[in-house]
């Protein structure tokens, strides 16, 4: 009796542990299995990539690696880096394909300004950034 109690508890032990990675594939996104071409895997993985760069460069800051103006420099490259790379996954999973930075008319009439300093975006009302603070100068 005690012999067969082992076996089950450690029939269940092995399945417990290996159940990630018998049904790895089940778990995955629909684009992960489906994407012939592995673009979107790429950007996919791109930004990831750049995800965890980010979270590295604040966690180099906090500890006091960076200086605040590298920092900023660096944070604001990234993070414009990853937006478009979130960009273009939506992008690819709607269908379309990249155009090089061209504006679609959507994005062209809910177009706002961006602060000189940090590119966040503002209203025409704004007189100020509502990220760093910093006076914008609507054209």
């Amino acid at each position: 009796m005690s012999t067969a109690i082992l076996i089950l508890i450690i029939l269940i032990t092995i399945v417990y542990v290996s159940w990630p990675y018998l049904f790895e594939r089940i778990n995955m996104p629909d684009h992960k299995l489906s994407d012939e071409s592995g673009q979107l895997v790429e950007l996919i993985e791109s930004r990831d990539t750049m995800l965890s760069t980010i979270k590295d460069l604040e966690f180099d800051y906090d500890i006091g690696k960076l200086t605040t103006e590298d920092f900023t420099k660096m944070n604001t490259q990234y993070r414009n880096k990853a937006i478009d790379l979130f960009r273009k996954i939506e992008l690819y999973k709607k269908g379309g394909k990249d155009n090089g930075g061209e504006k679609s008319i959507p994005e062209i009439r809910t177009k706002k300004d961006l602060c000189s300093s940090c590119n966040y975006p503002s209203n025409k009302m704004d007189r100020f950034c509502r990220n760093c603070g910093d006076q914008l100068n609507h054209r």
